[in-house]
């Protein structure tokens, strides 16, 4: 379970449970939210983890690699998938928490900001201290940078399923960055892929990107599919 943007992979400690009787669950941690020499190159982030991750699976006696990411946890997921095809590897599977990949829409740096200042303003009335808030502040910027970059190289052989929630919670939509918000079907995973049998879209239509999370029976029912 690789982490989120703007957070660690706490937030997948319900889902975890949710999954417990059918998974070993082990959580990506936010190198760049502990640390000070940031990594800010998508192929570099994902290398990082993936030597941890080997290491995991070495451990653990198990050959084939199963990521689940929420927003930009999937598209890290992505990345070191394109390194394990890279490696040899062809049976590794992907899902994907209405991951969306950045790098092809337009019009998304003033929507940014305008999410950018509204996530730090809450942070500021929840009492947070300053030097945290700017340290968060940094993190947005290495992590929005992140976003805008591709995936190394097309998926010829990673499974990958995406759940896109349908619910816009981000309310009001700047006009100017309306067409952010009329997405294409798929988030543009499929410009990762090389095979579009390898793409599968779940529309969750009774969730938005914060409260997909909570839809643990439809995450486990794609996970056992």
């Amino acid at each position: 379970m690789i982490h989120p943007g703007a957070g660690g992979c706490e937030v997948y400690a319900p889902l975890a449970m949710a999954l417990s009787e059918k998974f070993s669950c082990y959580g990506v941690d936010s190198y760049n939210l502990y640390s000070k020499n940031l990594i800010r190159d998508l192929n570099k982030l994902a290398e990082y983890y993936l030597v941890h991750i080997e290491s995991v699976m070495k451990d653990t006696g198990q050959s084939n690699y199963l990521f689940l990411g929420w927003s930009l946890g999937g598209q890290i997921a992505l990345e070191i998938s394109s390194i394990l095809e890279s490696k040899g590897y062809n049976d590794t599977k992907v899902y994907l928490l209405d991951t969306k990949l950045k790098y092809y829409s337009d019009n998304s740096h003033a929507l940014y900001q305008t999410e950018k200042d509204n996530y730090l303003s809450k942070l500021a009335s929840q009492g947070f201290d300053i030097s945290y808030i700017h340290k968060v502040a940094k993190l947005l910027d290495v992590e929005n940078n992140i976003q805008h970059q591709k995936i190394t190289s097309e998926l010829a052989f990673t499974k990958i399923a995406l759940l896109k929630a349908m619910q816009i919670e981000v309310q009001p939509i700047p006009a100017d960055n309306l067409s952010s918000y009329i997405e294409v079907s798929n988030h543009n995973i499929e410009r990762a892929v090389k095979n579009a049998s390898n793409l599968k879209i779940i529309n969750v239509y009774d969730a938005s990107h914060t409260t997909i999370l909570k839809k643990e029976s439809l995450i486990l029912s794609e996970l056992t599919a």
